[in-house]
């Protein structure tokens, strides 16, 4: 019973450190890319016509690089207040999985002369190279996916524990 407390409150310190640390990423994100929104849409253009190739969403890009910079907003000041929230956990992941599918593709195209100089991760703040890009969006999904992984043990844990009562 009390090793069962000791990993649920090992588990939570985990947590809230891999929330702390995300929550700083999408906030620096968010922030610097909203000083250069229109670099920013101008990069989501280039994602979309090299990896997607759907024109007619080009004419858009303004408002979806708005929307991601909100998003990377919200999701930076939620993970300071809601650390343990397991669908922040899953906005979290999905999204990094959406960047590290771009990303990938970049460094992937990089090579023959088809990819993207920038990713524009932090906006015009720090540039990465396409495989520092993937790099970095990787790392993250890994973090974020872990924590996931320990919402899940958490709650799983918390629910056994109660049921035995």
């Amino acid at each position: 019973m009390f090793s069962f407390l000791r990993d649920i409150v090992f588990s939570r310190k985990i947590i809230l450190s891999i929330s702390y640390l995300l929550g700083i990423v999408f906030l620096v994100s968010g922030i610097t890319k909203s000083f250069g929104i229109q670099n920013f849409s101008d990069e989501i253009a280039q994602y979309m016509d090299y990896y997607l190739n759907i024109p007619s969403i080009i004419i858009y890009r303004k408002t979806l690089a708005i929307s991601i910079c909100l998003l990377e907003l919200f999701i930076g000041i939620l993970s300071f207040i809601k650390t343990r929230n397991m669908s922040l956990s899953v906005v979290t992941t999905l999204l990094l999985l959406i960047f590290v599918y771009f990303t990938g593709r970049n460094y992937c195209f990089a090579s023959e002369g088809y990819g993207i100089a920038s990713c524009g991760c932090f906006g015009d703040l720090i540039t990465l190279s396409p495989k520092w890009s993937f790099v970095k969006s990787s790392f993250l999904l890994s973090v974020s996916s872990f924590k996931l992984l320990m919402c899940c043990y958490i709650n799983k844990q918390l629910h056994k524990d109660c049921n035995v009562l």
